[in-house]
């Protein structure tokens, strides 16, 4: 081969990269180097804008999860579960330790595509309510083992026998150990520091769905029963932040203006693929 055709062929592989480098579709991990704080540079707004035609934000890549949100750990579950936990902290006013929802809340179809991010550009589903709670250590374990565990949901009466991961904010991390049957975690860390599953006393204030302070999950845990949240001198009761999850997303995306998630090694594993 020529130098000139070789020079020619570098170039091409070298321009093949970078535009696959800058299209995030949850698997690659191109960005997982860069500094990107999804805390910082917040202007928190509030409401959005009552034009579902004004674009809101802009997403330097595309991000997807292409179905794999619920069992492994993409860019779009990190974007949610960070945008879970700010507009908590806006709109509650009280200091959230993290954010965690499950897998099974997001269609498989989703992706918010490069370029203007608009209120019709997140098409799925997280229609659950944000809530805030306080679970303890023993709570957290017991509900990410529920959630991974393949046969959870048949025990907890939902009818439901599907596994998924539990998508997290950035103050978390957790391994997945796929050595069990059914799989289970085998680590947490909450800001870099492992959790006892055994520890009922250590409390952590949470944002997540209402789905695990209204339903069967209040029962499997110690958190105060939804029905205590107008009494505000138990600052342990559940706050009703009255956004869905979607909701919430879509205000902290309009108050970060710029978005480029990426998968971190927030979830360490992934759980088997089960019929969905």
């Amino acid at each position: 081969m020529g130098g000139g055709n070789l020079a020619l062929v570098i170039a091409v592989v070298l321009l093949a990269a970078l535009v696959f480098a800058g299209c995030d579709n949850g698997t690659t991990t191109e960005y997982v180097d860069r500094v990107y704080n999804p805390y910082a540079d917040l202007t928190w707004k509030g409401a959005l804008p009552e034009d579902s035609g004004e674009a809101i934000g802009t997403a330097k890549y595309n991000i997807g999860g292409q179905g794999r949100v619920r069992y492994e750990e993409t860019a779009l579950g990190n974007l949610v579960a960070d945008g879970m936990a700010v507009s908590a902290r806006n709109i509650s006013g009280q200091t959230i330790d993290f954010a965690f929802i499950n897998g099974q809340n997001f269609q498989s179809q989703t992706t918010i595509l490069k370029g203007k991010i608009y209120q019709s550009s997140l098409n799925s589903g997280l229609t659950d309510v944000l809530h805030v709670a306080t679970f303890t250590a023993k709570d957290i374990f017991g509900i990410f083992n529920t959630l991974i565990s393949s046969d959870a949901y048949e025990s907890s009466g939902s009818g439901w026998k599907r596994n998924c991961v539990v998508v997290v904010s950035k103050e978390v991390s957790y391994t997945i150990n796929n050595s069990t049957t059914p799989p289970s975690v085998s680590e947490i860390k909450v800001n870099g520091v492992a959790i006892n599953k055994d520890d009922a006393a250590t409390k952590f204030r949470v944002t997540t769905g209402n789905f695990f302070t209204t339903g069967t999950f209040v029962t499997q845990s110690s958190i105060k029963p939804y029905a205590n949240a107008d009494d505000e001198k138990d600052p342990d009761n559940v706050y009703n932040c009255e956004d869905t999850v979607k909701t919430a997303v879509l205000k902290y995306i309009y108050a970060k203006g710029t978005i480029e998630p990426a998968v971190e090694g927030r979830i360490v594993g992934t759980v088997p693929v089960n019929a969905n």
